[in-house]
Protein backbone atom coordinates (compact mmCIF):
# COMPACT_ATOMS: atom_id res chain seq x y z
CA UNK A 1 0.00 0.00 0.00
CA UNK A 2 2.86 2.22 0.80
CA UNK A 3 4.23 1.69 -2.60
CA UNK A 4 1.39 2.25 -3.99
CA UNK A 5 0.98 5.45 -2.43
CA UNK A 6 4.06 6.81 -3.20
CA UNK A 7 3.63 6.06 -6.84
CA UNK A 8 0.40 7.91 -6.90
CA UNK A 9 2.09 10.64 -5.09
CA UNK A 10 4.98 10.84 -7.97
CA UNK A 11 2.32 10.53 -10.67
CA UNK A 12 0.19 13.95 -9.10
CA UNK A 13 3.96 15.67 -8.73
CA UNK A 14 4.43 15.03 -12.25
CA UNK A 15 1.19 16.06 -13.61
CA UNK A 16 0.76 18.84 -11.38
CA UNK A 17 3.74 20.38 -13.15
CA UNK A 18 2.63 19.64 -16.81
CA UNK A 19 0.12 22.68 -16.52
CA UNK A 20 -2.62 24.70 -14.22
CA UNK A 21 -5.07 22.76 -15.99
CA UNK A 22 -4.50 19.73 -15.09
CA UNK A 23 -3.45 20.18 -11.39
CA UNK A 24 -7.06 22.02 -10.83
CA UNK A 25 -8.70 18.48 -11.93
CA UNK A 26 -6.29 16.82 -9.75
CA UNK A 27 -7.25 18.86 -7.09
CA UNK A 28 -10.84 18.71 -7.50
CA UNK A 29 -10.68 14.71 -7.64
CA UNK A 30 -8.97 14.57 -4.54
CA UNK A 31 -11.83 16.71 -2.91
CA UNK A 32 -14.13 14.14 -3.91
CA UNK A 33 -12.87 11.47 -2.25
CA UNK A 34 -12.26 13.17 0.46
CA UNK A 35 -15.14 15.95 1.72
CA UNK A 36 -18.20 14.64 0.01
CA UNK A 37 -20.67 15.24 -2.50
CA UNK A 38 -21.29 18.76 -1.81
CA UNK A 39 -17.50 19.68 -1.76
CA UNK A 40 -17.23 17.86 -4.94
CA UNK A 41 -20.36 19.77 -6.64
CA UNK A 42 -18.80 23.24 -5.40
CA UNK A 43 -14.91 21.69 -6.74
CA UNK A 44 -16.82 21.21 -10.36
CA UNK A 45 -18.53 24.71 -10.38
CA UNK A 46 -15.04 26.38 -9.87
CA UNK A 47 -13.12 23.86 -12.28
CA UNK A 48 -15.72 25.14 -15.04
CA UNK A 49 -15.45 29.03 -13.70
CA UNK A 50 -11.91 28.71 -13.47
CA UNK A 51 -11.72 27.05 -17.23
CA UNK A 52 -14.15 29.66 -18.59
CA UNK A 53 -12.73 32.79 -16.88
CA UNK A 54 -9.18 31.01 -18.58
CA UNK A 55 -10.65 30.80 -21.82
CA UNK A 56 -12.70 33.93 -21.88
CA UNK A 57 -9.01 35.85 -20.93
CA UNK A 58 -7.48 34.14 -24.03
CA UNK A 59 -9.93 35.00 -26.32
CA UNK A 60 -10.17 38.90 -24.94
CA UNK A 61 -6.21 38.95 -24.78
CA UNK A 62 -6.13 37.84 -28.60
CA UNK A 63 -8.47 40.57 -29.78
CA UNK A 64 -7.11 42.78 -27.52
CA UNK A 65 -3.98 42.36 -29.07
CA UNK A 66 -5.04 42.45 -32.70
CA UNK A 67 -7.24 45.46 -31.87
CA UNK A 68 -3.50 47.51 -30.66
CA UNK A 69 -1.57 46.03 -33.62
CA UNK A 70 -4.74 47.24 -35.83
CA UNK A 71 -4.62 50.63 -33.95
CA UNK A 72 -0.92 51.19 -34.35
CA UNK A 73 -1.17 50.22 -37.63
CA UNK A 74 -4.14 53.25 -37.81
CA UNK A 75 -1.52 55.62 -36.22
CA UNK A 76 0.92 54.93 -38.28
CA UNK A 77 1.14 57.41 -41.12
CA UNK A 78 1.54 56.07 -44.88
CA UNK A 79 4.42 58.62 -45.44
CA UNK A 80 6.91 59.73 -42.95
CA UNK A 81 6.56 63.40 -42.41
CA UNK A 82 9.44 65.17 -45.02
CA UNK A 83 12.73 66.85 -43.67
CA UNK A 84 12.39 70.41 -43.82
CA UNK A 85 15.36 72.30 -44.36
CA UNK A 86 15.97 75.22 -41.73
CA UNK A 87 17.77 78.39 -42.51
CA UNK A 88 20.91 78.66 -42.62
CA UNK A 89 21.50 74.70 -43.64
CA UNK A 90 24.20 73.43 -45.75
CA UNK A 91 23.49 71.10 -48.91
CA UNK A 92 25.79 68.94 -49.91
CA UNK A 93 26.05 68.51 -53.88
CA UNK A 94 28.43 68.79 -56.62
CA UNK A 95 28.25 72.28 -55.67
CA UNK A 96 27.44 73.29 -51.89
CA UNK A 97 24.30 75.53 -51.16
CA UNK A 98 22.96 77.50 -48.11
CA UNK A 99 19.39 77.51 -47.75
CA UNK A 100 18.16 80.96 -47.63
CA UNK A 101 14.27 80.58 -46.87
CA UNK A 102 11.49 78.37 -47.36
CA UNK A 103 8.70 79.40 -49.77
CA UNK A 104 6.56 77.09 -49.78
CA UNK A 105 6.13 73.61 -47.67
CA UNK A 106 4.33 70.50 -48.58
CA UNK A 107 1.21 69.77 -46.62
CA UNK A 108 0.67 66.34 -49.04
CA UNK A 109 2.55 63.11 -50.17
CA UNK A 110 3.33 64.34 -53.53
CA UNK A 111 3.24 67.94 -53.11
CA UNK A 112 6.90 69.50 -53.32
CA UNK A 113 9.22 71.91 -50.75
CA UNK A 114 10.65 75.10 -52.47
CA UNK A 115 13.73 77.18 -50.84
CA UNK A 116 15.76 79.96 -51.88
CA UNK A 117 19.50 78.65 -51.87
CA UNK A 118 22.37 80.32 -52.75
CA UNK A 119 25.51 79.07 -54.11
CA UNK A 120 28.23 79.28 -51.47
CA UNK A 121 31.27 79.49 -54.13
CA UNK A 122 29.57 81.49 -57.00
CA UNK A 123 27.07 83.40 -55.01
CA UNK A 124 24.26 83.31 -56.91
CA UNK A 125 20.33 82.99 -56.00
CA UNK A 126 19.15 79.73 -56.81
CA UNK A 127 15.70 77.45 -55.90
CA UNK A 128 15.95 74.34 -54.59
CA UNK A 129 13.13 71.91 -54.96
CA UNK A 130 12.22 68.58 -52.09
CA UNK A 131 10.18 65.65 -52.73
CA UNK A 132 9.99 62.15 -51.22
CA UNK A 133 12.83 60.17 -52.84
CA UNK A 134 10.57 57.19 -52.83
CA UNK A 135 8.55 58.54 -55.56
CA UNK A 136 11.89 60.20 -57.49
CA UNK A 137 9.13 62.85 -59.38
CA UNK A 138 12.38 65.49 -59.28
CA UNK A 139 14.50 62.55 -61.43
CA UNK A 140 11.98 62.61 -64.09
CA UNK A 141 12.05 66.20 -63.96
CA UNK A 142 15.12 67.08 -63.97
CA UNK A 143 15.67 64.42 -67.28
CA UNK A 144 12.72 66.10 -68.73
CA UNK A 145 14.48 69.88 -68.41
CA UNK A 146 17.68 67.88 -69.61
CA UNK A 147 16.39 67.74 -72.57
CA UNK A 148 13.69 70.44 -73.05
CA UNK A 149 16.95 73.07 -72.79
CA UNK A 150 18.06 71.97 -75.96
CA UNK A 151 14.74 73.10 -77.97
CA UNK A 152 15.03 76.18 -79.77
CA UNK A 153 13.40 78.95 -79.64
CA UNK A 154 12.36 81.42 -76.80
CA UNK A 155 12.78 79.89 -73.65
CA UNK A 156 9.52 78.03 -71.97
CA UNK A 157 11.17 75.90 -69.00
CA UNK A 158 13.26 76.91 -65.87
CA UNK A 159 17.48 76.13 -66.51
CA UNK A 160 18.24 73.04 -64.34
CA UNK A 161 21.45 73.70 -62.27
CA UNK A 162 21.82 69.84 -60.87
CA UNK A 163 19.77 66.94 -59.37
CA UNK A 164 20.73 64.86 -56.42
CA UNK A 165 19.87 62.83 -53.66
CA UNK A 166 19.86 62.76 -50.00
CA UNK A 167 19.58 59.03 -48.72
CA UNK A 168 19.88 60.13 -44.69
CA UNK A 169 17.05 62.51 -45.08
CA UNK A 170 14.64 60.17 -47.53
CA UNK A 171 15.02 63.30 -49.96
CA UNK A 172 15.69 64.32 -53.40
CA UNK A 173 16.55 67.74 -54.46
CA UNK A 174 16.31 69.90 -57.58
CA UNK A 175 18.26 73.20 -57.78
CA UNK A 176 17.16 75.11 -61.00
CA UNK A 177 17.35 78.74 -61.69
CA UNK A 178 15.12 81.68 -59.86
CA UNK A 179 11.45 81.83 -61.00
CA UNK A 180 8.51 83.84 -59.31
CA UNK A 181 4.61 83.25 -58.64
CA UNK A 182 2.17 80.95 -60.63
CA UNK A 183 -0.28 82.65 -62.71
CA UNK A 184 -3.20 81.39 -60.26
CA UNK A 185 -1.21 83.66 -57.71
CA UNK A 186 -0.41 86.43 -60.02
CA UNK A 187 -4.24 87.21 -60.87
CA UNK A 188 -4.93 86.47 -57.35
CA UNK A 189 -2.49 88.58 -55.60
CA UNK A 190 -0.32 90.37 -57.68
CA UNK A 191 -3.42 91.56 -59.70
CA UNK A 192 -5.87 91.60 -56.82
CA UNK A 193 -7.93 89.66 -58.38
CA UNK A 194 -8.03 90.88 -61.87
CA UNK A 195 -8.44 89.32 -65.04
CA UNK A 196 -5.49 89.67 -67.46
CA UNK A 197 -6.16 92.15 -70.17
CA UNK A 198 -6.51 90.87 -73.66
CA UNK A 199 -3.65 91.70 -74.88
CA UNK A 200 -1.48 90.31 -72.21
CA UNK A 201 -3.81 87.21 -72.24
CA UNK A 202 -2.92 85.97 -75.74
CA UNK A 203 0.89 86.96 -74.90
CA UNK A 204 0.99 84.23 -72.14
CA UNK A 205 -1.31 81.58 -75.01
CA UNK A 206 1.39 82.04 -76.85
CA UNK A 207 4.09 80.85 -74.66
CA UNK A 208 1.74 78.36 -73.16
CA UNK A 209 1.15 76.64 -76.31
CA UNK A 210 5.08 76.83 -76.97
CA UNK A 211 5.66 75.22 -73.76
CA UNK A 212 3.00 72.32 -74.13
CA UNK A 213 4.31 71.64 -78.01
CA UNK A 214 7.79 71.71 -76.94
CA UNK A 215 7.06 68.84 -73.91
CA UNK A 216 4.66 66.92 -76.78
CA UNK A 217 7.98 66.88 -78.95
CA UNK A 218 9.53 64.63 -76.66
CA UNK A 219 6.41 62.45 -76.46
CA UNK A 220 5.22 63.38 -72.83
CA UNK A 221 1.75 65.00 -71.64
CA UNK A 222 1.62 67.28 -68.94
CA UNK A 223 -2.21 66.26 -67.99
CA UNK A 224 -2.65 68.87 -65.09
CA UNK A 225 -2.43 71.84 -67.79
CA UNK A 226 -3.64 74.69 -65.27
CA UNK A 227 -2.55 78.17 -64.29
CA UNK A 228 -0.63 77.28 -61.48
CA UNK A 229 1.56 75.13 -63.54
CA UNK A 230 2.69 78.09 -64.80
CA UNK A 231 5.39 80.43 -63.28
CA UNK A 232 6.66 83.79 -64.33
CA UNK A 233 10.13 84.52 -64.33
CA UNK A 234 12.15 87.52 -62.22
CA UNK A 235 13.60 90.42 -63.02
CA UNK A 236 14.74 91.12 -66.70
CA UNK A 237 12.49 87.84 -66.97
CA UNK A 238 9.43 88.93 -65.10
CA UNK A 239 7.35 88.68 -68.72
CA UNK A 240 8.43 84.99 -69.19
CA UNK A 241 6.14 82.18 -68.61
CA UNK A 242 7.81 78.92 -67.52
CA UNK A 243 5.64 75.28 -67.57
CA UNK A 244 6.50 73.45 -64.40
CA UNK A 245 4.84 70.74 -62.28
CA UNK A 246 5.73 67.79 -63.85
CA UNK A 247 4.49 65.06 -60.93
CA UNK A 248 1.71 63.97 -63.47
CA UNK A 249 3.66 63.51 -66.86
CA UNK A 250 3.11 60.15 -68.71
CA UNK A 251 4.97 59.08 -71.93
CA UNK A 252 3.04 58.65 -74.62
CA UNK A 253 5.44 57.39 -77.19
CA UNK A 254 7.20 54.04 -77.17
CA UNK A 255 9.75 53.47 -79.68
CA UNK A 256 7.67 56.35 -81.55
CA UNK A 257 5.20 54.64 -81.74
CA UNK A 258 2.06 56.13 -79.96
CA UNK A 259 1.21 53.72 -76.91
CA UNK A 260 -2.42 52.23 -77.06
CA UNK A 261 -5.00 53.94 -74.61
CA UNK A 262 -6.11 52.06 -71.63
CA UNK A 263 -9.39 51.28 -70.71
CA UNK A 264 -10.05 52.85 -67.49
CA UNK A 265 -7.90 55.37 -65.70
CA UNK A 266 -8.98 57.40 -62.58
CA UNK A 267 -9.32 61.00 -63.00
CA UNK A 268 -5.81 63.35 -63.38
CA UNK A 269 -5.61 67.03 -62.82
CA UNK A 270 -7.58 69.63 -61.03
CA UNK A 271 -11.16 69.40 -61.70
CA UNK A 272 -11.80 72.93 -62.95
CA UNK A 273 -9.57 72.80 -65.73
CA UNK A 274 -9.62 68.86 -66.48
CA UNK A 275 -10.58 67.90 -70.07
CA UNK A 276 -13.65 66.14 -70.30
CA UNK A 277 -12.07 62.48 -70.97
CA UNK A 278 -10.45 62.60 -67.31
CA UNK A 279 -14.09 63.31 -66.35
CA UNK A 280 -15.35 60.04 -67.89
CA UNK A 281 -12.05 58.65 -66.34
CA UNK A 282 -10.73 57.56 -70.30
CA UNK A 283 -6.56 58.04 -70.90
CA UNK A 284 -5.06 61.09 -71.40
CA UNK A 285 -3.21 62.30 -74.83
CA UNK A 286 -2.24 65.56 -76.08
CA UNK A 287 -5.46 66.71 -77.11
CA UNK A 288 -6.23 66.85 -73.35
CA UNK A 289 -3.78 68.99 -72.59
CA UNK A 290 -4.40 71.28 -75.28
CA UNK A 291 -8.32 71.30 -74.23
CA UNK A 292 -7.13 72.14 -70.83
CA UNK A 293 -4.75 75.03 -72.32
CA UNK A 294 -8.14 76.11 -73.79
CA UNK A 295 -9.88 76.32 -70.26
CA UNK A 296 -6.55 78.23 -68.60
CA UNK A 297 -6.52 80.92 -71.51
CA UNK A 298 -10.20 81.98 -70.74
CA UNK A 299 -9.76 81.61 -66.84
CA UNK A 300 -7.04 84.21 -67.46
CA UNK A 301 -8.82 86.40 -69.74
CA UNK A 302 -12.13 86.47 -68.29
CA UNK A 303 -12.78 83.95 -64.87
CA UNK A 304 -16.73 84.28 -65.29
CA UNK A 305 -16.37 82.30 -68.79
CA UNK A 306 -15.80 79.20 -66.92
CA UNK A 307 -19.33 78.85 -65.21
CA UNK A 308 -18.94 75.16 -63.87
CA UNK A 309 -16.85 76.49 -61.04
CA UNK A 310 -19.80 76.87 -59.19
CA UNK A 311 -20.80 73.72 -60.11
CA UNK A 312 -20.87 71.09 -57.25
CA UNK A 313 -21.50 67.97 -58.92
CA UNK A 314 -19.11 66.29 -61.36
CA UNK A 315 -21.58 65.58 -63.19
CA UNK A 316 -22.46 69.21 -63.39
CA UNK A 317 -19.19 70.45 -64.11
CA UNK A 318 -18.80 67.68 -67.26
CA UNK A 319 -22.42 69.06 -68.91
CA UNK A 320 -21.11 72.58 -68.86
CA UNK A 321 -17.58 71.80 -70.58
CA UNK A 322 -19.88 69.89 -73.13
CA UNK A 323 -21.68 73.09 -74.02
CA UNK A 324 -18.69 75.15 -73.69
CA UNK A 325 -16.45 72.69 -76.52
CA UNK A 326 -19.77 73.15 -78.47
CA UNK A 327 -18.99 77.02 -78.28
CA UNK A 328 -22.20 77.50 -76.51
CA UNK A 329 -21.10 78.14 -73.39
CA UNK A 330 -22.84 81.11 -70.96
CA UNK A 331 -21.36 83.85 -71.42
CA UNK A 332 -18.69 82.31 -72.70
CA UNK A 333 -17.16 85.08 -75.24
CA UNK A 334 -18.08 88.46 -73.29
CA UNK A 335 -14.80 89.30 -73.26
CA UNK A 336 -12.64 86.66 -75.58
CA UNK A 337 -13.21 87.22 -78.64
CA UNK A 338 -15.00 84.70 -81.45
CA UNK A 339 -12.28 85.00 -83.16
CA UNK A 340 -10.54 81.90 -81.06
CA UNK A 341 -13.40 79.36 -82.26
CA UNK A 342 -11.18 77.83 -84.55
CA UNK A 343 -8.68 76.46 -81.73
CA UNK A 344 -12.00 75.26 -79.71
CA UNK A 345 -13.26 73.33 -82.96
CA UNK A 346 -9.48 72.06 -83.75
CA UNK A 347 -9.01 70.42 -80.13
CA UNK A 348 -13.02 69.32 -80.45
CA UNK A 349 -12.10 67.02 -83.28
CA UNK A 350 -8.46 65.34 -81.66
CA UNK A 351 -9.12 61.61 -80.66
CA UNK A 352 -6.13 60.06 -78.35
CA UNK A 353 -3.34 59.30 -80.59
CA UNK A 354 -4.28 62.41 -83.02
CA UNK A 355 -1.14 64.80 -83.57
CA UNK A 356 -2.16 68.30 -83.13
CA UNK A 357 -2.14 70.89 -85.88
CA UNK A 358 0.24 73.27 -83.05
CA UNK A 359 0.70 75.46 -85.70
CA UNK A 360 -2.78 76.69 -86.71
CA UNK A 361 -3.40 77.03 -83.25
CA UNK A 362 -0.64 79.58 -82.98
CA UNK A 363 -1.53 81.23 -86.56
CA UNK A 364 -5.50 82.11 -85.06
CA UNK A 365 -3.74 83.43 -81.98
CA UNK A 366 -1.70 85.27 -83.74
CA UNK A 367 -4.18 86.49 -86.22
CA UNK A 368 -6.01 87.67 -82.73
CA UNK A 369 -3.51 90.13 -81.82
CA UNK A 370 -3.46 91.69 -85.90
CA UNK A 371 -7.38 91.86 -85.53
CA UNK A 372 -7.57 93.55 -82.35
CA UNK A 373 -4.67 95.54 -82.56
CA UNK A 374 -2.99 94.34 -79.84
CA UNK A 375 0.62 95.14 -78.27
CA UNK A 376 2.58 91.93 -79.08
CA UNK A 377 4.38 90.77 -75.62
CA UNK A 378 2.17 92.82 -73.14
CA UNK A 379 2.41 91.79 -69.63
CA UNK A 380 0.29 93.27 -67.12
CA UNK A 381 2.40 92.11 -64.07
CA UNK A 382 5.69 93.38 -65.41
CA UNK A 383 7.63 95.44 -62.61
CA UNK A 384 4.68 95.11 -60.36
CA UNK A 385 6.25 93.54 -56.66
CA UNK A 386 4.85 90.32 -54.93
CA UNK A 387 6.27 87.91 -58.00
CA UNK A 388 8.42 86.41 -55.43
CA UNK A 389 6.07 85.41 -52.97
CA UNK A 390 4.88 82.14 -53.87
CA UNK A 391 3.50 80.37 -50.27
CA UNK A 392 1.17 78.49 -50.47
CA UNK A 393 0.12 75.82 -52.77
CA UNK A 394 -2.96 77.22 -54.88
CA UNK A 395 -3.86 73.33 -55.65
CA UNK A 396 -5.60 73.32 -51.62
CA UNK A 397 -8.48 75.91 -53.13
CA UNK A 398 -11.49 74.05 -53.08
CA UNK A 399 -12.52 73.80 -56.62
CA UNK A 400 -9.08 73.37 -58.08
CA UNK A 401 -7.79 70.11 -55.74
CA UNK A 402 -5.38 67.65 -57.35
CA UNK A 403 -7.18 64.06 -57.88
CA UNK A 404 -6.05 61.00 -59.43
CA UNK A 405 -3.42 58.47 -58.64
CA UNK A 406 0.25 58.73 -59.74
CA UNK A 407 1.98 56.35 -62.39
CA UNK A 408 5.28 56.50 -60.30
CA UNK A 409 3.43 55.51 -57.56
CA UNK A 410 5.22 52.59 -55.92
CA UNK A 411 2.65 49.79 -55.67
CA UNK A 412 3.94 45.91 -54.15
CA UNK A 413 7.22 45.08 -54.11
CA UNK A 414 10.12 47.08 -54.71
CA UNK A 415 12.64 46.85 -57.11
CA UNK A 416 16.13 46.06 -55.98
CA UNK A 417 18.05 49.27 -57.27
CA UNK A 418 21.49 48.19 -59.41
CA UNK A 419 24.78 49.53 -57.29
CA UNK A 420 27.22 51.10 -58.84
CA UNK A 421 31.03 50.72 -58.14
CA UNK A 422 31.89 53.67 -55.67
CA UNK A 423 35.58 55.13 -56.49
CA UNK A 424 38.21 55.31 -53.68
CA UNK A 425 41.12 58.07 -53.11
CA UNK A 426 43.89 57.08 -55.07
CA UNK A 427 42.60 54.98 -57.87
CA UNK A 428 43.47 55.68 -60.99
CA UNK A 429 41.12 55.56 -63.84
CA UNK A 430 43.14 54.24 -67.37
CA UNK A 431 41.73 54.71 -70.79
CA UNK A 432 41.91 52.36 -73.42
CA UNK A 433 45.47 52.72 -74.29
CA UNK A 434 46.61 55.45 -72.93
CA UNK A 435 50.29 56.02 -71.33
CA UNK A 436 48.92 58.05 -68.06
CA UNK A 437 46.02 57.93 -66.28
CA UNK A 438 43.21 59.71 -63.92
CA UNK A 439 44.27 59.60 -60.01
CA UNK A 440 40.89 59.73 -58.27
CA UNK A 441 41.54 62.74 -55.33
CA UNK A 442 37.78 62.45 -53.65
CA UNK A 443 34.15 62.27 -54.46
CA UNK A 444 32.26 65.52 -54.75
CA UNK A 445 28.70 64.33 -55.03
CA UNK A 446 26.07 61.47 -56.04
CA UNK A 447 22.88 61.89 -58.12
CA UNK A 448 20.35 60.20 -60.17
CA UNK A 449 22.56 60.80 -62.87
CA UNK A 450 26.52 59.29 -61.26
CA UNK A 451 28.96 60.06 -59.06
CA UNK A 452 30.99 63.28 -59.51
CA UNK A 453 34.28 62.75 -58.71
CA UNK A 454 37.62 65.42 -58.21
CA UNK A 455 40.56 63.82 -60.04
CA UNK A 456 43.93 64.94 -61.17
CA UNK A 457 46.18 63.92 -64.10
CA UNK A 458 49.25 61.61 -62.89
Amino acid sequence: MALTKNVKTDERKKKKGKGQGTGNSLKAKKSKRTLGPSASKTNNTKEHSSANNKMSGQLQGSVKKKANESSRRRKVPKNSPKYQFANGEMVDGVNQYKVASNIRKSQKTFELDVYIVNDVEQNEEFRMKTSNLEFQVLKTEAALLRRLEKKPGDKCFVSISEYGTLPKNNLEYLIVAPYGATLYEITKKVLNGENLSLACGITVALQMLKAIRDLHSIGYVHRNIRPSAFTCGIGEDDATVYLQDFRNVRKFEEQKKHVTARTTVKMYGTMRYSSRASQNNKDLGRKDDLESFIYTVFYLIDKESLTWKKEKTPEGVLKEKEQFMLNSGQNQFAKVPRSIVPIICVVFGLDFSSVPDYESIKNVLVEIQNQEKLTPKSCDWKGKSGLNEIEGDTNRSVDCKVTGDRDFQPKGAKKKKATRKKLSSGDVILGVGAQSGWKVINLLGSGGFGDVYKVHRE
